[in-house]
């Protein structure tokens, strides 16, 4: 395996794992097998969007109110930071433009 240009060893039997950091992904990663039998690779990225994605309002209409664990409104777009471990509640109340047979 090479990261941002520099090879980097893999070995033993079984599964292996290997954490990449975000600047380590961006650099680029290569891998080359260098044995006859296969080699399955298999890459999970997980992660958080920086900002809230766009309202939709083709299907339906999605509205949210925000409260704090104690029941105390942060209005319909919160943006305090919130800290680790910190719960919150959100009321959401959907309504359709019409029939959703699958939903």
């Amino acid at each position: 395996m090479t990261l941002a240009g520099k090879p980097q060893g893999i070995g033993g039997k079984g599964t292996q794992y290997r954490p990449l950091a975000t600047a380590e992904l961006a650099a680029g990663v290569k891998l080359k097998n260098t044995h006859k039998e296969r080699l399955f690779v298999e890459l999970n990225i997980g992660g958080n969007p920086a900002h809230m994605p766009a309202a939709r309002r083709d299907a339906f209409d999605l509205t949210r109110d925000w409260y704090t664990a104690d029941g105390k409104s942060l209005g319909a777009n919160p943006s305090r930071t919130l800290k680790v471990g910190e719960t919150l509640i959100v009321h959401l109340n959907v309504k359709t433009k019409g029939v959703m047979p699958t939903a």
